[in-house]
């Protein structure tokens, strides 16, 4: 029997804003038995509309890294939009990962088009194989 868990890999981050800057998670070591990977973007803004962008990053060893990519071969990396309702939690995002990842995971935020006090999270849902 399979379960459901959740691996943080941002965890209410202020996200980079502009072109090129981004605010980077820690790096997460995942288990063999950790399979079925999904995705899910939130953010809070106070009271502004934001648009940023999450990408996810692997690695086989924590030091090296590379773009996580879907099954099509091209990197794993999505949208927010926070509309201007404060205190509302969005769910801008939910992404599939359909491709073995390596060994170490992590979570980068950014490149907000205006400068607001956001919350984002980027959480990894995923399954265990007994």
């Amino acid at each position: 029997m399979a379960s459901s868990n959740l691996i943080k890999l941002l965890d209410k981050v202020q996200c980079g804003q502009g072109t090129g800057n981004w605010t980077y998670g820690e790096a997460v070591a995942l288990q063999n038995h950790q399979t079925d990977f999904l995705l899910v973007g939130k953010c809070i803004c106070e009271s502004v509309k934001v648009t940023l962008k999450y990408k996810v990053e692997h690695s086989p060893d924590g030091i090296r890294w590379s773009p996580l990519l879907d099954s099509s071969g091209a990197a794993i990396e999505f949208q927010c939009v926070s509309t201007k309702t404060t205190d509302a939690v969005q769910t801008c995002a939910i992404q599939i990962a359909d491709t073995p990842i390596l060994p170490f995971i992590r979570g980068i935020c950014g490149e907000a088009d205006v400068s607001a006090t956001c919350e984002c999270t980027l959480d990894l849902h995923y399954t265990t194989k007994k």
